[in-house]
């Protein structure tokens, strides 16, 4: 609708996204100040954009509920009210992962305040909780048959982007690699000659190096060479229908791939649930915990180098002028 009514008035310049919603901030000027100083530090730290936009959320719900308890000047809030916080209707019933989320934002919002001297004499941060619940939950993955389904590419998704979601799926699974680093993956990640491909993750900023493997590299062969649309772009991954441009981070590829499994296969439609199986995996073949939560770097180069490297010698030749 939004994009018809610019369309209408002539507005319309350019493809673009409408926000659902305008995100709450606090109207004392005050508060809006001390909001914005916290976001130019986290930017000059080098914070990933995830991470500041959920910092500022914190700090702005937590300065409206100041707002609306009363307190329109930092220096009258009391370590009672930072306490308080925690008892709001909206921290009922959420995981304690969750709150303990929103507690590591404030406190680190509140010693940023204290480091500038903003707060005076008190230690507001100390009055953030500190101990939440332990919670215990099983972790899904999909079953060693849709597993298998995945990588033989036996799934066949009646979609004219078959090909372009067969090779997502793959990094995700056999890699490990995040939606939102496949999404935002470029021609120059990927090393055909060395067979690797690197990157810098979106979320935590660390450099990786993994290894193309065989079945991966001819997915994702076989989509840019025979599907992908043919527009001048870096980014490997397109949509399939003007514009052609890089994937939303919400599109839900694999919630459509993963839709032909039932509930016993697969327990969750996402791609979470993907790298969830790639790291149980690796726990069964008892691989250390602290190298799979070191993002499972170079020590994935033991991977499979089998009969699969008959079908991927195809490709070798292949250089990145032939993928541009």
């Amino acid at each position: 609708m939004f994009l018809l009514a610019e369309c209408y008035d002539g507005k319309l310049c350019s493809w673009h996204t409408y926000q659902q919603k305008t995100a709450a901030r606090p109207v004392t000027k005050e508060y809006m100040r001390l909001a914005c100083s916290h976001e130019q530090r986290l930017r000059a730290d080098g914070m990933a954009k995830a991470t500041i936009n959920f910092s500022i959320c914190v700090d702005s719900d937590f300065l409206i509920y100041l707002e609306t308890s009363g307190k329109y000047e930092i220096n009258d809030v009391m370590p009672r009210d930072v306490a308080g916080y925690f008892t709001l209707d909206k921290f009922t019933g959420r995981k304690p992962d969750s709150v303990k989320a929103y507690a590591y934002k404030l406190k680190s919002f509140l010693t940023f305040l204290e480091d500038t001297r903003v707060v005076s004499e008190k230690k507001l941060s100390l009055a953030v909780p500190k101990v939440f619940a332990k919670q215990e939950s099983l972790v899904t993955v999909l079953s060693d048959k849709a597993a298998n389904a995945i990588k033989n590419g036996s799934v066949k998704p009646d979609t004219g982007s078959a090909a372009r979601d067969h090779a997502v799926m793959l990094l995700a699974l056999r890699l490990g690699i995040r939606r939102s680093d496949i999404f935002k993956m470029t021609f120059a990640d990927i090393d055909w000659k060395n067979d690797s491909i690197s990157f810098i993750q979106q979320k935590t900023g660390v450099p990786v190096t993994l290894p193309l493997l065989p079945d991966v590299g001819n997915a994702l062969m076989e989509y840019i060479l025979n599907f992908r649309p043919h527009v001048q772009s870096s980014t490997v991954f397109l949509r399939h229908y003007a514009p052609y441009q890089a994937l939303a981070p919400n599109y839900g590829i694999a919630e459509r791939y993963l839709s032909v499994f039932d509930a016993e296969d697969c327990p969750q439609r996402g791609l979470h649930i993907l790298r969830r199986t790639f790291s149980t995996s690796m726990l069964r073949n008892n691989i250390p915990r602290s190298v799979i939560s070191a993002s499972i770097d170079q020590v994935l180069r033991r991977a499979q180098r089998g009969t699969d490297a008959v079908f991927y010698t195809r490709f070798k030749n292949k250089t990145d002028n032939s993928t541009s």
